[in-house]
């Protein structure tokens, strides 16, 4: 079954499949031979070709966690069917608490114009600070939370203006 992943700003299209000789991730470009070990509390050693390292992953709902060679990737899965809803918003739509957790601080007020990769509210889960920064250019029509409040997955933090 072919999913798609959004990491950052690109979506990926991928399968993994069993094969004669392992697992086979299948990707845009083209299929690599790889292994998952679990290593205990959330550790596992990744192979990708020749290539092996450990990783710490965790899973919440559609977004996973995998912390590899010193960067935190964070992958989500992406439904076909919401990513062309959102294209129909004409970009009025909003950033999105990536975990639960409490916000530390919010950097921007409604009317400001910010640029993609600007950051937009500072938040802390699991003793772990997380910046959340604006998916694109744009204007903030209104932001959704305070310091000191307790969010959840997918809590609509700041949203944007709608484009015409």
């Amino acid at each position: 079954m072919k999913k798609i992943f959004r990491l950052g700003d690109t979506e990926h299209a991928c399968s993994l499949l069993r094969g004669a000789e392992g697992l086979i991730l299948e990707t845009q470009g083209g299929p690599l031979l790889c292994a998952l070990q679990p290593l205990g509390a959330a550790r596992y050693r990744l192979g990708a070709g020749d290539e092996q390292a450990e990783a710490l992953i965790a899973r919440h709902g559609d977004r996973i966690w995998v912390r590899l060679r010193g960067r935190t990737h964070v992958l989500d899965a992406v439904d076909p069917l919401d990513a062309l809803t959102a294209a129909g918003r004409h970009g009025g739509d909003g950033a999105q608490a990536p975990m639960p957790g409490t916000i530390v601080s919010v950097l921007v007020q409604p009317g400001a114009e910010v640029k993609a990769g600007q950051d937009l509210v500072v938040m802390e889960s699991m003793k772990l600070e997380v910046t959340i920064r604006a998916p694109h250019d744009g204007r903030i029509a209104a932001v959704h939370c305070a310091p000191g409040d307790q969010v959840t997955l997918k809590f609509t933090l700041v949203s944007f203006e709608a484009t015409t």
